[in-house]
């Protein structure tokens, strides 16, 4: 009967969205109209592409209704690539199949009982330097639990399974916020892990809550565009921060590859954690440009420049080149 009803609701939704809510469709792209950096992907294989990096790097989703006066976040989820094995890793190797598209519940739970009722939801979410979007509607749900017993039931469910989207909007991402620069005064050091295996030392030349980016070494195996890298930048005696991200432009300056990264923040933690480090850089760029003596917790000789001066200063003067090329 559940399977039944779950067809019904899925079929509503879907003549729905040929009549009463093709409006939908067009007001989701409210702002989009116009645009001339809009680009409307409707090839299947570029769409499975984008939503694979977005499944395995975590990325946020955020979800809305009608005229999205209200907005809920979610996340993309992996799937088991068999069933029958619980034990098995989870992967995006579902997506090639083009069925459907699996996101967690919720925050709040109100978004919940709004995709039970096959309501044509509009999805964004940010990759590299872009904002993708698309529609889709509930396919199925999967795993659902209840309050145990404690009031009404709050029923939850583990997963919903989304109608697989015909097509992804997508357009630049503007960057809202300034890139702090970095020096070897602060004691920041990169290390980078690619998807594709490569791990290395890189040296750091900006970044922001919303990206960053370094120098490539020379030695290293040359990067493609969108691919998914981890990157975790240490300072001090015990601070560390991981984040995923998504390469999104490649160029050469003054003869070394310098490579821009967009984080893919999958929680607020993730943000504060950057913007904690970011914090950390531009004090003492402030200290150093305004002559400022270190507060009694600060040594900028000791506890952030790197044991090897000249090895600091010949990164300061490279990455000085850089950034004024």
């Amino acid at each position: 009967m559940g399977n039944i009803w779950q067809w019904f609701i899925t079929g509503v939704a879907r003549l729905a969205a040929q009549g009463g809510n093709a409006t939908q469709r067009a007001d989701s792209m409210t702002g989009w109209a116009g645009n001339p950096h809009l680009n409307t992907i409707k090839n299947e294989a570029k769409m499975v592409e984008i939503l694979m990096h977005a499944v395995d790097s975590h990325a946020e989703l955020h979800l809305s209704f009608g005229r999205k006066v209200l907005e809920y976040k979610t996340h993309f989820l992996a799937e088991r690539e068999t069933e029958s094995d619980q034990s098995g890793a989870l992967s995006s190797e579902y997506l090639r199949d083009k069925a459907y598209l699996r996101i967690g519940p919720t925050d709040s739970p109100e978004g919940d009982a709004r995709i039970r009722t096959g309501q044509m939801a509009t999805f964004s979410f940010v990759q590299g330097n872009s904002v993708n979007e698309f529609t889709s509607c509930l396919r199925s749900e999967e795993g659902v639990t209840t309050g145990g017993g404690k009031g009404p039931a709050d029923s939850r469910a583990r997963a919903f399974k989304m109608v697989f989207p015909d097509q992804i909007a997508r357009k630049p991402l503007q960057r809202d916020t300034i890139r702090a620069a970095n020096s070897a005064t602060t004691g920041v050091t990169l290390q980078v892990e690619c998807e594709e295996g490569a791990h290395f030392a890189a040296t750091l030349l900006d970044i922001s809550t919303g990206g960053c980016s370094f120098i490539l070494p020379y030695d290293e195996t040359p990067v493609s565009v969108e691919s998914l890298m981890t990157l975790v930048f240490s300072w001090g005696e015990e601070n560390q921060v991981t984040q995923h991200g998504t390469l999104f432009k490649i160029e050469t300056r003054q003869g070394n590859v310098i490579v821009h990264i967009g984080f893919c923040c999958g929680t607020y933690r993730s943000m504060q954690e950057i913007g904690e480090l970011v914090t950390h850089i531009e004090c003492i760029n402030l200290r150093i440009r305004h002559h400022l003596a270190p507060t009694e917790t600060e040594n900028l000789s000791e506890l952030y420049r790197p044991t090897s001066s000249s090895s600091a200063d010949d990164l300061d003067a490279c990455a000085s080149r850089i950034r004024t090329s």
